[in-house]
Parts: C-alpha cells; sequence; structure tokens
C-alpha cells in the first residue's frame, strides 16, 4: 500500500486551522461585548457577531480535518489505516487531487469521504438523505460539524476528479467512484438501502475493496504519468 500525502499543503491548513480557533472566539466575543457597550454601534456588533459565528463554523470544519482534537479521529490518519495491508498496487493520493482522498485500486479510482460522528446513520429513502441520529445537541443547535450531506459533497469532488482525470487522459480516463467512510468504531448503522454510495466502516473496506474485483481502472503507464504531473517524481 503506498500512500502520498502533500505535505505542503497539509501543513499549510494545519496553520490556517490553528488560527482560525482563536480568531473566530475573539470575533464572536468582541462583537457581543461591542454590543454591551456601544449602543450606538449596533450594527458593527451584530456584524462582528455573526462573522465569528461563521468563523465558527469554518474552524470547526477544518479543525475535525487538520487538527488532532479531544475525541475526534484524523482523516488523514484514518483512511490510510482502514486500508493499510493491501498490496503495491492500491495507491492513496490525498491532497494531491481535488479531492482530499482519492485510491487508485485494481477496481477502479475511488473518492473516500470519511466520517468519524458516533452515533447512528441511517439513510432515508423518502427524504434522500442521511440521517444522524444522537447528534451531539451543540452541533444541532449552532449547525457546527454536523454529518451533512456527504453524497452531495462526494458526487462534486468525483465530478473534480473525473475532470482532471479527463485533462490527462481524455477518453481513456476511468470513470471515478466513490466510497463513504465511517472512521469511528463506536458508529452504528441503521437502514442503508437505496444509498447513492457505498457506506463501509474502515474495519470493512479493505474486505469490500477485494470484493469489487478488477474494473476500469489506470494502467501503470498513466500512473507514471499522473504522478509526474503531480510533482511525486522528479
Amino acid at each position: 500500500m503506498n500512500v502520498f500525502t502533500n505535505e505542503t499543503i497539509f501543513n499549510r491548513r494545519v496553520q490556517i486551522a490553528k488560527i482560525m480557533r482563536p480568531l473566530a472566539f475573539a470575533t464572536l466575543i468582541g462583537g457581543l461585548i461591542l454590543l454591551y457597550l456601544r449602543e450606538d454601534l449596533l450594527l458593527v456588533s451584530w456584524l462582528m457577531a455573526g462573522l465569528g459565528y461563521l468563523l465558527s463554523i469554518v474552524s470547526a470544519h477544518m479543525g475535525g480535518r487538520f487538527l488532532e482534537l479531544p475525541g475526534r479521529i484524523m482523516p488523514f490518519d484514518a483512511v490510510p489505516d482502514a486500508l493499510k495491508g493491501l498490496g503495491e498496487s492500491h495507491r492513496l493520493y490525498q491532497l494531491y487531487m481535488p479531492a482530499n482522498h482519492v485510491l487508485v485500486a485494481p477496481s477502479g479510482v475511488y473518492v473516500i469521504k470519511p466520517r468519524d460522528h458516533v452515533g447512528t446513520i441511517n439513510w432515508n429513502e423518502k427524504r434522500g438523505r442521511f440521517e444522524h441520529v444522537g447528534e451531539r445537541m451543540m452541533n444541532r443547535i449552532f449547525g457546527i460539524d454536523r454529518f451533512g450531506r456527504p453524497d452531495k459533497e462526494l458526487t462534486a469532488d468525483i465530478n473534480s476528479v473525473s475532470s482532471r482525470l479527463e485533462s490527462y487522459f481524455g477518453e481513456e480516463a476511468p470513470m471515478v467512484k466513490g466510497i463513504i467512510l465511517l472512521t469511528n468504531p463506536k458508529t452504528k448503522t441503521g437502514s442503508m438501502t437505496q444509498t447513492p454510495y457505498p457506506v463501509v466502516k474502515s474495519k470493512g473496506l479493505k474486505k469490500y475493496l477485494r470484493e469489487q474485483g478488477k474494473g476500469e481502472r489506470l494502467s501503470q503507464t498513466q500512473i507514471e504519468e499522473m504522478e509526474t504531473r503531480l510533482g511525486l517524481h522528479a
């Protein structure tokens, strides 16, 4: 199993995440303090508080992916760990493609969308979306770090990765598939019928990939060309 992580981009996003957390807190608290002290600056104080709230959402989003936080499982560790033990024919690219985690395997090219939320995840067929039972109340109230719509995010990422591969290989580019990966062992799943993408737990990812057999994939020549374009070969 080969793992390639763009350390330059990763470290840059770690630094941004570290800066955004205190910045969001300071902006939000500053707006509330200004609201209390200066009634004549009501609009400014509300704008500051609103900006602080938006920054806190972005900060939580980035922090959950790039910072080691208590109770959270780092996706850039969890995805390689779930694939550990697969052969050299499997290659994982993190932060090199338009999606964070792109796997090139004998069975095809996959975009992996990790989620580490605890509780129970169900697919509501009537509403056509995932439901998260057992979500933290603060997350639900403030809309921060929710399970969200990984299927919609995955569709967007697949389209972006497909476009990139088509720019490299034209009509010879393989179809890109998607996997929603549940990385927290405490996560439970309810009904998963008719999900637009397979939902797999970390411990079952290798088995799932092996069961796919050989499919539309990148050839060794294409892999070498792609890695050269990505700057992985001198």
